[in-house]
């Protein structure tokens, strides 16, 4: 890895950890069930420090955005892998389809629906819309071993609105549907509520005529 990026993310973190707030960090620990640690900032001030680091010692340039990633997530503390991120999704456009397989990396390595959904919805989800080689090999995900990469498969889509490949949406549920994992469930209902905001009748009758768990039909119905 590159021995500058990887400089640059030590001194961010070292700036970060300065800055921090214990209680905060405990608040945040415990949110997300004592899975991670964290440096104790919420999100407005993790995006101001950022920027602030950034203003002093410069961004990441276009070839160093997924080394910067991988830097980002050695550290354990979860603000460097929420800044990794942002970052990737505010340069989203520099990305090639090559970059697939490290946000596969990311996703399988951050372990909980905090990153999971982020890079699902807001990054893979806007880079696949209209690259059909991607949303092939995020279809795959839905045979995966890894439950949040067969999530991820679920819910790319939730933004995708009335362009929402309909078949694939339902034929990725229905290969789910009888897991009893409560972030597939979910994923299940989130993904069909958001799908029936543009084709309400479809998700209807979808829902009357597949087996679902209690929970994905509840989420799924709440705008029915």
């Amino acid at each position: 890895m590159n021995e500058d990026i990887i400089a640059y993310t030590k001194d961010l973190h070292f700036y970060l950890n300065g800055l921090g707030d214990e209680e905060v960090a405990f608040a945040q620990s415990k949110y997300m069930r004592d899975r991670f640690p964290f440096i104790g900032l919420n999100q407005i001030h993790r995006k101001k420090y950022w920027k602030e680091f950034q203003d002093m010692n410069g961004s990441p340039k276009s070839d160093e955005l997924i080394p910067f990633m991988y830097a980002c997530i050695d550290h354990p503390e979860r603000e460097l892998w929420y800044i990794a991120l942002d970052h990737l999704i505010k340069n989203k456009n520099k990305l090639s389809p090559s970059s697939l397989g490290d946000i596969k990396n990311l996703i399988v390595a951050s372990d909980w629906w905090d990153v999971v959904d982020l890079a699902a919805s807001n990054l893979l989800g806007t880079l696949a819309l209209h690259n059909r080689e991607m949303q092939a090999e995020m279809n795959s995900w839905i045979d995966d071993q890894n439950y949040w990469l067969r999530r991820t498969a679920i819910i790319y889509q939730l933004k995708f609105g009335a362009q929402t490949n309909e078949a694939i949406l339902y034929d990725h549920i229905r290969k789910t549907s009888h897991e009893k994992e409560f972030f597939i469930r979910k994923a299940i209902g989130w993904s069909l509520r958001q799908y029936a905001k543009f084709n309400p009748n479809s998700v209807r009758n979808f829902i009357d005529t597949t087996e679902l768990s209690a929970l994905s039909k509840k989420e799924a119905s709440k705008y029915l």
